[in-house]
């Protein structure tokens, strides 16, 4: 039985105040009494700075009750090593979070469920979140150890027997991320019995990554080199070096397409996107369209809003509006910079037709990208 007695928890002074804390690395805002918790990744760039650039977006998952954990993430062609980076600060912050709640005299109960934990993404964070997902074919070990050889049989039958290229290139990626897995579950480990500690009972180890963790992609950007690298000939050449981003999205998708995972997954999308693309496909590499189709028996729910912009979820509240100013300030800045590139690069086209993306929303019509948002956790 808990060793904690929390009979104040309704009380006046635990009245829910949205406020981000540092914790690790990353920044949280402890509900008193929270539904849930969402884990947040936003895009490329913005998402380095979450709480500047997501301000009314994650006021409003706060609002609606969950605890909110805005992840910031460093910039990587290396796509694997930052979703590890962004698992194992998930379990860290698991202890932290528990030990602060705890201080605040709050329940912790709803914190050591997996099942309560959601993942939000925003464009780049997506791919972070469909990568743990896919890694989540990875069992649970029947072992106080993790032993590689077990696990890497299970996900292998997740891979078509070919000897593509393209196959045996994820296949080496993977079998790379060994030793920074057994790391994060060994630390797991040592997390698990502290959290007992603080709560006074054992708790249930369900495994790594987030096999029973719901998840919404808004706008998903399977992103490749092309994506940061505007200059088709330059991002070819990176590639080519071996210094381009890993998985590409033809790694990514061959590993989704043979994945029988994604049950928990929602899909967010917006009309006038061009770096997602939309249901329509209208840019004819939609990530949204291509995951959409391919997931379309899995998916738990999907949406698209009309009139919406790919970096439709950025803004602050101000009076009865929604302002983008700093977001609007790189878009405007980096617009023209990929201007001259427009007539022959697809993703300068694609970012620069942001640059039509209102700068100030009234707040009755910016609501329903939250309202969708939630309906869809």
């Amino acid at each position: 039985m808990p060793i904690y007695s929390f009979e104040n928890q309704n009380k006046p002074e635990f009245e829910a105040h949205f406020k981000f804390q540092p914790l690790s690395f990353s920044w949280v805002a402890i509900h008193p009494n929270p539904k849930g918790i969402i884990q947040f990744i936003g895009g490329a760039l913005f998402g380095s700075f979450p709480t500047i650039f997501y301000d009314f977006f994650l006021r409003k998952l706060f609002a609606e009750g969950y605890t909110i954990i805005a992840l910031p993430f460093r910039f990587t062609f290396d796509h694997w090593s930052v979703s590890l980076q962004l698992l194992r600060e998930h379990y860290v912050l698991r202890q932290e979070i528990i030990e602060k709640v705890i201080d605040l005299q709050y329940d912790p109960q709803i914190y050591l469920d997996d099942a309560n934990y959601l993942w939000v993404g925003h464009s780049l964070g997506c791919k972070y979140i469909l990568l743990l997902e896919l890694l989540s074919g990875f069992e649970e070990p029947k072992t106080d150890g993790l032993n590689w050889e077990e696990i890497w049989q299970q996900i292998k039958p997740n891979l078509p027997e070919s000897n593509d290229e393209a196959v045996q290139k994820v296949a080496r990626q993977l079998e790379k991320l060994k030793d920074k897995i057994e790391d994060i579950y060994d630390e797991w480990l040592k997390i698990k019995k502290t959290i007992e500690k603080l709560v006074g009972y054992g708790i249930d180890l369900k495994g790594l990554f987030i096999r029973n963790e719901s998840s919404l992609l808004i706008a998903p950007d399977i992103s490749d080199t092309s994506s940061a690298i505007p200059i088709e000939s330059v991002a070819k050449l990176i590639d080519n070096l071996g210094l381009g981003v890993k998985p590409t999205k033809k790694q990514t998708q061959l590993l989704i397409e043979n994945s029988p995972l994604f049950s928990l997954t929602a899909i967010l999308s917006f009309e006038k996107d061009m770096i997602a693309g939309n249901l329509q496909n209208l840019t004819g590499d939609s990530d949204v369209f291509w995951l959409v189709n391919t997931l379309k028996n899995r998916l738990r729910g999907v949406k698209q809003l009309k009139n919406a912009y790919h970096l439709e979820p950025h803004g602050h509240q101000v009076d009865k509006y929604v302002v983008d100013f700093p977001g609007s300030i790189i878009v405007w800045s980096t617009g023209l910079i990929f201007a001259p590139l427009i007539a022959f690069s697809l993703p300068a086209k694609a970012f620069f037709n942001e640059v039509r993306k209102p700068i100030i929303k009234k707040l009755s019509e910016r609501a329903i990208l939250e309202e969708t948002a939630i309906s869809l956790l």
